[in-house]
């Protein structure tokens, strides 16, 4: 055999034998889901890219203050003056359980680093210490398969006002972000009333809304019968900006689909269970208190 074949052929076989070959490939998930998509809506976060921050919300708390930490999350106080809002944080980087063919195995989920920061699942059963550094490394690195981000643990409160802020040049970050969760909704309302100002409230019907000229950057809020806040949203040139929970971020190109999904009279609610708990009668709109941060 020549000598140059000999050569390849050692190389070859010290390549099959080397450690990089027996590395598996890792088991990884974007976390992308979408429930249900309807005609005339778009899947995705808002592009936040185009604008820059002078202002801080932060410096207008009078405290943040750390009330405990979890496996998952952070527990958080937002303080001003004699107004709290508890806001929770997942952790940018949290081992749990993942479902893979039907069965439950240790996994760790990582928030990207690299726009749009995408959350990516990953197996790490039967791993060591330094393969699982390694992935975790490689998941903060990972790049989103989409241009827009499709998902993330963000509640409907925190995006609106995360869309309000930053369309006003705010940074707010970390009240509100890709992470930002307010378990008590009726603390939002404090929060409302001291950077919102309140404008119209309209019956959450087609009829009457879709004649209505909403302002520019302003906070949608659907309440129920009762009057507790159910769900809120942020318009911006004819667009509408929604965040359901555990759901994916929409974009709809007319407030009429919004409507339908949570409005009592929508078509997705006519027939409701606890319509007046679980369904919208009325919508405010809230626009910035300018005043506050000093913006013209």
């Amino acid at each position: 055999m020549p000598i140059a074949c000999k050569f390849i052929l050692s190389l070859i076989i010290c390549l099959w034998m080397s450690p990089a070959k027996a590395q598996r490939a890792w088991d990884i998930e974007e976390q992308d889901f979408v429930m249900m998509r309807l005609k005339g809506e778009e899947i995705g976060k808002m592009d936040f890219s185009q604008y820059t921050y002078r202002i801080r919300l932060v410096d207008y708390f009078t405290s943040i203050d750390t009330l405990g930490e979890e496996a998952r999350k952070y527990e958080v106080n937002a303080v001003w003056g004699t107004d709290t809002l508890l806001c929770y944080f997942n952790k940018p980087c949290i081992f749990s359980t993942l479902m893979r063919n039907q069965k439950r195995v240790n996994g760790v989920q990582v928030e990207s680093k690299v726009a749009p920061y995408a959350t990516f699942d990953a197996a790490i059963t039967d791993m060591g210490e330094e393969e699982i550094t390694e992935l975790v490394d490689s998941l903060y690195r990972r790049r989103s398969k989409h241009d827009l981000l499709v998902y993330a643990p963000q509640t409907c409160l925190s995006y609106a006002w995360e869309c309000m802020f930053r369309t006003h040049g705010v940074d707010p970050e970390p009240i509100c972000f890709n992470r930002s969760m307010y378990p008590v909704l009726a603390q939002g309302e404090a929060m409302l009333n001291i950077f919102c100002l309140p404008g119209e409230t309209y019956e959450a019907r087609q009829k009457v809304i879709g004649k209505v000229a909403l302002p520019e950057k302003s906070v949608l809020i659907f309440r129920n019968k009762k009057g507790d806040l159910l769900h809120a949203a942020f318009y911006m040139n004819g667009r509408v900006y929604s965040k359901n929970g555990q759901m994916h971020y929409s974009i709809y190109d007319h407030i009429s689909l919004l409507l339908d999904l949570y409005g009592r009279w929508g078509k997705y609610k006519s027939d409701a269970a606890y319509p007046e708990v679980m369904c919208a009668y009325t919508m405010t709109v809230y626009t910035l208190n300018k005043t506050i941060f000093n913006i013209n």
